[in-house]
């Protein structure tokens, strides 16, 4: 996919500026707020610049494009409500074109754009249930897992939305994407909580995680009733830098005494 024109990106000085200074920490859930239409494309051309300027070390990986069915399940609530489907719309606007510019450059030519996941359950206690989206066989991430990207359909509802993984020692990790406070499509990017994936000094273990579904927490001053949303393009940034070659892992601890 082209749109039309080549994208101004900044030089990397500027990139790293930017991209420190604008991504909410994944652990301040109350800070995270979507971005505004200028906002998601600032930070989709700080993504492509991160790329150009350095591409073995940084790599981009499609966690899923909700282009072709996974196995995911659900745990509900005590509701009859639950359901997940894949609905053919999609986020519109040339921010969005250009991230899809990027998945064609970087990730794989062939990348289409035209479903989505669709997230369909209720609340009969609000602030008392928790509702899961989770995947039978779990998405390998190698390298260190740097940002998380994804868009968000939402309607306006205090409920909060989280992206669930698993560290390199297989512990379970909630990342908080922040409330869903608004309508239609919102582009949500929040760095990832390095210190819990770390893999600590076990050489056995490789830096990375694994990508295991998303959870709806309800809020208790959210009426009781139906939740819809969808979500689509979800995308991680990786720094590569540690796999680059063989036995790159291993930490140096020559010369240190016993």
């Amino acid at each position: 996919m082209s749109i039309g024109h080549r994208a101004i990106v900044p030089p990397l000085a500027s990139i790293l500026l930017l991209l420190f200074a604008s991504v909410t920490p994944a652990r301040n859930l109350q800070a995270i707020s979507p971005e505004s239409k200028q906002e998601a494309l600032d930070q989709i051309r700080v993504l492509s610049g991160l790329l150009q300027e350095m591409p073995r070390r940084m790599k981009l990986q499609a966690i899923d494009l909700f282009e072709s069915k996974r196995d995911y399940y659900t745990r509900a609530p005590s509701t009859d409500l639950s359901i997940i489907d894949y609905a053919y719309r999609s986020p519109e606007g040339p921010e969005f074109l250009e991230e899809m510019d990027i998945l064609n450059r970087w990730v794989d030519p062939e990348s289409s754009y035209h479903r989505c996941l669709m997230i369909h359950t209720s609340f009969d206690v609000p602030g008392k249930q928790v509702y899961q989206v989770l995947l039978r066989h779990p998405v390998d991430l190698d390298g260190e897992l740097f940002r998380l990207s994804l868009w968000v359909h939402a309607q306006d509802q205090k409920h909060s939305l989280s992206a669930l993984f698993l560290d390199p020692h297989g512990r379970k990790v909630e990342v908080p994407l922040g409330a869903l406070t608004w309508k239609g499509w919102k582009r949500i990017t929040v760095n990832m909580p390095a210190s819990q994936f770390r893999r600590g000094k076990d050489n056995r273990v490789r830096s990375g995680g694994k990508f295991r579904g998303f959870l709806i927490r309800s809020h208790p001053h959210e009426e009781q009733g139906p939740v819809s949303i969808m979500v689509d393009n979800l995308l991680i940034l990786k720094d590569m830098q540690k796999l680059m070659y063989p036995g790159a892992e291993i930490e140096d601890s020559w010369g240190e005494k016993n």
